[in-house]
């Protein structure tokens, strides 16, 4: 009995193969012959002897060139690289690249791959078929090998599919080489056109304008004469309006301004003036010395006065007639100047009215050339970049690109092949090795409970007890002992923990649950210890348990004593049907009432329905004192098992335990196979065991095509006789 800490679970159930054969012969008699009738065609066509002949060609990471690096012609990647191997692997088995190389062997006269009556497309898709391309892997190596079962032209033709192919890869080695050549001839010529229209539409311009180059920097010749108009017309009108301001300044003043000299100063300065006043002075001075001391009313002094009033007269009559004759002069002048002024600032309007006209269009034509000037840059840089392109096409057309030729083809010495005797013979081993291991397979893939070991590691505890398969008298005799030994580990528990009441229930129907609580019943009894089996599957009543009414009176209060059935062997309480029902009734009272029977059961052993298919067996179960789960061998799956024990661990009784019932020994050793013999002889087992094993097994092996011969005749005869039966007298 076990409720502690679970165990570590033990190592699988390991193969057992005679024990595989021996359950499965007829599987392996049919599988044998079965495998080789499907391979003796794969031997008759494969054991042909055939020759093979290799070339070898590398495939660089690196583009192999002529001149310069293109970044079109380099990989990014490992993986890009990976690619591009498989890409040419399949170039090489192209149909064109093959077409190719035959066409060159049938122009040199070599006519190898050809049948009678066979077309030229059959002939090249038999040659790709033959042909086997395969990259030797961490190389850079693609190697190309032919096989046929003659070796007459082999290297040959291997030699020519890789020419052929390398002179395709260098051909295409850029992609659509020819085609972009053309597209870019085609767009150098329109590029050459638009250059000379646009070269002789600017020449037009300078022409026109007289300007041999066109700056968009600088600023043209009629826009800076322009500038210049307007700057010298401003300065016109300003000379004007001088000019007009100082001719009425002096017409009101009748002076000139201060950047002249003034009237009174030219008539002061004035030498013929000075000359006279001088001389007319010089006659004052005279005068006056005369008459000075002379009375007023001298006739001399008279005189001198009226002399010296003429002179002042004389002066003055001077000065008016210089003032003005330099009046009209200054007048004259200014004028003059006005009027110069003014024609200047007339002729530089018409000027600039003139120029505005033709700078505007000037600036137009200008600006044309200057934009055909910029479009004029722009196409000669493309054009220089379209013959750059070409000068690459042109110089990497012959460079050994990605493909070169590593190794030739050599003509092949010796066939190949494994030969049709030695393919016979590796197919009967083959044969042979499935037919074995596929027993061994089916039982060590099957779900089934087999082995102590297996039920260990489903429920995660160490069963109880096991018994195994009683059929044959040694294998009664040790599951008597195996009765007796789970007896004793029942007492222990009683004596320790006072555990009465045992409830046994099976994972599935059939489980062998009634039978076993009858033997342990019976075994207990045997061993001293008075023993009650409660038959408490109402699903499926027993008869062994006896007649009468039983426990179902019982729990509905009918009865008041347990209706025990007493025997000498073990004491019986059935379950009081006589068939099949849904359930025990009242089945709250099944504690108390188990408790409530005698002393002198020592043990009270319940044959409880199945866990996996009847809820009785939980309220059942919580009834006892300890829950034995019955599992039989090659009978309940692993998982049902496991199902079964997550059940009980939500019942929670106090003491759980298992049994692992009906275990068939495996033939040609196991420990329950050895134990059985061990135990029948008293001593310990030597080898003839595993000889007898043996002679067993092949024993099972030879008559297991007399036994399917018989089984499919019985087939045949009963297929006969259903039809007779169904066709019957008319």
């Amino acid at each position: 009995m076990s409720s502690a800490g679970t165990p570590q679970a033990p190592a699988g159930r390991g193969i057992k193969p005679l024990d595989s054969l021996h359950r499965h012969a007829r599987l392996v008699v049919l599988i044998f012959p079965l495998i080789v009738m499907l391979g003796l065609p794969l031997v008759f066509i494969q054991g042909q002897p055939s020759y093979q002949s290799t070339g070898t060609i590398q495939v660089s990471p690196r583009y192999m060139k002529t001149l310069r690096d293109d970044i079109e012609l380099e990989f990014q990647s490992n993986t890009q690289f990976l690619q591009f191997i498989q890409q040419q692997a399949r170039t090489v088995n192209r149909y064109d690249v093959l077409e190719l190389a035959l066409q060159r062997l049938d122009q040199a006269g070599h006519d190898y791959w050809r049948r009678d009556g066979e077309s030229e497309r059959k002939r090249i898709e038999r040659l790709q078929q033959s042909l086997s391309i395969r990259h030797v892997r961490d190389t850079y190596l693609v190697q190309v090998t032919l096989t046929a079962d003659r070796p007459d032209g082999l290297a040959e033709l291997v030699n020519a599919v890789i020419a052929a192919y390398l002179e395709r890869a260098r051909q295409e080695q850029v992609y659509a080489a020819e085609e972009r050549v053309a597209s870019l001839r085609q767009r150098e010529s329109d590029l050459l056109s638009q250059i000379q229209s646009m070269t002789s539409q600017r020449t037009v311009i300078g022409q026109t304008l007289g300007v041999t180059a066109f700056n968009p920097d600088e600023v043209n010749a009629f826009d800076r004469q322009v500038r210049q108009l307007n700057e010298d017309l401003l300065e016109a009108r300003q000379a004007r309006i001088r000019a007009e301001s100082r001719l009425n300044a002096f017409l009101e003043q009748r002076e000139s301004d201060t950047e002249l000299r003034s009237i009174q100063e030219s008539i002061l300065t004035d030498p013929g003036l000075n000359s006279l006043k001088a001389s007319l002075n010089q006659r004052r001075a005279e005068l006056l010395s005369n008459t000075a001391g002379m009375a007023p009313n001298h006739p001399a002094r008279l005189d001198a006065e009226d002399e010296l009033a003429a002179i002042d007269a004389e002066i003055e009559s001077r000065e008016q007639t210089l003032r003005n004759h330099l009046i009209a002069g200054m007048e004259q002048r200014h004028r003059a100047s006005t009027l110069q002024a003014r024609s200047v600032e007339q002729q530089l309007a018409e000027m600039l009215a003139e120029f505005d006209t033709r700078a505007a269009r000037y600036a137009e034509q200008f600006n044309q050339a200057v934009s055909l000037n910029h479009h004029l840059g722009l196409l000669w840089s493309e054009l220089d970049q379209v013959r750059d392109r070409l000068n690459f096409f042109a110089a990497e057309e012959t460079s050994p690109g990605f493909s070169r030729l590593v190794t030739t083809a050599l003509p092949p010495l010796y066939p190949t092949g494994t030969g049709k005797k030695r393919l016979l013979a590796l197919l009967l081993i083959a044969a042979m090795g499935i037919s074995l291991a596929l027993p061994m397979a089916i039982d060590f893939l099957n779900p089934r409970i087999r082995t102590v070991a297996d039920a260990h590691r489903a429920l995660g505890f160490a069963p109880t007890g096991w018994l195994i398969e009683a059929d044959s008298p040694a294998h009664e005799r040790l599951a008597t002992d195996q009765l007796r030994r789970l007896a004793s580990s029942l007492i222990r528990d009683h004596e320790r923990n006072g555990t009465r009441i045992i409830v046994l229930s099976s994972a599935r129907p059939g489980g062998g649950t009634t039978w076993l609580v009858r033997r342990l019943a019976k075994t207990l009894q045997a061993l001293g210890y008075p023993t009650l089996a409660v038959e408490a599957n109402a699903y499926r009543p027993d008869a062994v348990y006896g007649p009468g009414p039983g426990l179902v009176q019982w729990l509905a209060g009918d009865l008041e004593q347990a209706p025990v059935i007493e025997g000498s062997a073990m004491s019986t309480l059935p379950s009081g049907l006589e068939q099949g029902s849904q359930g025990l009734p009242l089945l709250e009272r099944l504690p108390g009432l188990l408790r409530s029977l005698p002393e002198r059961h020592r043990f009270i052993i319940v044959d409880a329905p199945p866990l996996l298919t009847h809820a009785d067996a939980e309220l059942i179960a919580g009834a006892g004192d300890a829950v034995l789960l019955v599992a039989e061998a090659e009978a309940v799956q692993r998982g049902e098992l496991q199902r079964a024990g997550r059940l009980l661990q939500a019942i929670d009784p106090a003491v759980v335990g298992s049994v692992v019932n009906r275990i068939r020994p495996f033939l040609g050793g196991g420990y329950v196979g050895s134990l059985a013999e061990e135990h029948q002889r008293g001593h310990k087992l030597d080898a003839s065991g595993m000889v007898q094993a043996l002679r067993i097994t092949l024993t099972a092996l030879l008559r297991a095509p007399l036994e399917l011969m018989s089984d499919l005749t019985g087939l045949v005869r009963r297929n006969r006789g259903r039809r007779a039966d169904q066709c019957g007298p008319a």
